[in-house]
């Protein structure tokens, strides 16, 4: 419609052209020219005056045919001006008709939602563009960081590889504290490097209770303990508390104490553990720990009115 309404402007001044155009195609007045040549006292031969008839009728002839085609123009032009607004009332008629039935049965609200749905969803694909463009500048980051991950794996695997007697060493400390804290059990000591750095797994046969775990610590503990009491380094003490023993059996606990104290007997260096009276009271401990001198005299004193180590803070 808009097209066609565009293209009627253009036909409409041209048929205002033509129109003008027609209306000033007039002969000229041979009389004249008679009247000219007579003001300045010539007068014209017969001769003349017969040449001067052919020309009007000649101009007269041009004239005609002139007018002749402006007119079938003016008939063109307004035919096709008639039929572009025929067409524009048909269209118009058509769009009305569209849109009445587009209320009648609520499309037209549809139509509109369908288009807010349309532009959220161009925004959303705009935004997904740009998400995976940063996604393939991550994809190429992220070989990057395989390429850099695998040379380290492979570094680590040849550290393992030079380092292997005191691997070795410390696997050999928790085996030993494994095999003597259960007669009837099998654990092991295992170190693997990955690709996400070394990785170290000790396992104690049978089941995998609270008990099992918090030994599985300590056997770890003492050997990295010994390890560095060997060479003279850590800060010459190991130190557990009560927790780490929650749900173990006390015969465990009795001989997780016992492998404490072997570990540093001889040497100025301490195993320390804090645990309740009531608990330590029932352990079945060896002969070779003297209790009377592996406990300390300072008892934590909590009473109903508060207080620590036997004293009151007000």
């Amino acid at each position: 419609m808009q097209s066609l309404t565009r293209d009627s402007v253009g036909l409409r001044e041209t048929l205002d052209y033509l129109k003008t155009a027609q209306e000033n195609e007039t002969p000229p007045d041979p009389e004249a020219v008679e009247k000219m040549y007579a003001a300045v006292g010539i007068e014209l031969p017969g001769v003349a005056l017969k040449r001067l008839d052919d020309v009007r009728r000649f101009y007269a002839s041009v004239i005609s045919n002139r007018k002749a085609h402006l007119a079938d123009e003016i008939k063109q032009v307004s035919k096709k001006i008639d039929e572009n607004t025929a067409k524009v009332s048909a269209l118009d008629g058509e769009r009305k008709q569209i849109l009445q039935t587009l209320r009648s049965h609520g499309a037209l609200e549809d139509f509109l939602s369908l288009q807010k749905e349309l532009a959220d969803l161009e925004s959303e694909a705009a935004t997904l563009r740009e998400r995976f463009k940063i996604a393939e500048i991550m994809e190429g980051q992220k070989t990057e960081l395989d390429i850099d991950r695998g040379n380290l794996h492979k570094r680590l695997q040849q550290d393992f590889q030079e380092r292997r007697p005191q691997l070795d060493e410390a696997i050999g400390f928790v085996t030993e504290a494994i095999a003597d804290l259960y007669e009837d059990r099998e654990g092991k000591f295992e170190v693997a490097a990955t690709d996400r750095g070394p990785r170290f797994t000790i396992s104690i046969a049978g089941d995998r209770g609270t008990g099992i775990s918090s030994l599985e610590i300590f056997c770890l503990d003492l050997a990295l303990f010994k390890i560095n009491l060997a060479r003279g380094r850590g800060p010459g003490f190991l130190l557990h508390d009560s927790h780490l023993f929650d749900g173990v059996d006390e015969r465990q606990i009795a001989g997780a104490i016992a492998l404490g104290s072997e570990a540093v007997s001889g040497t100025e260096h301490q195993y320390i553990v804090t645990m309740n009276s009531d608990i330590f009271d029932r352990l079945p401990l060896t002969d070779d720990i003297h209790v009377d001198e592996v406990i300390l005299p300072t008892r934590l004193s909590d009473t109903e009115t508060g207080g620590l180590f036997g004293f009151r803070f007000d």
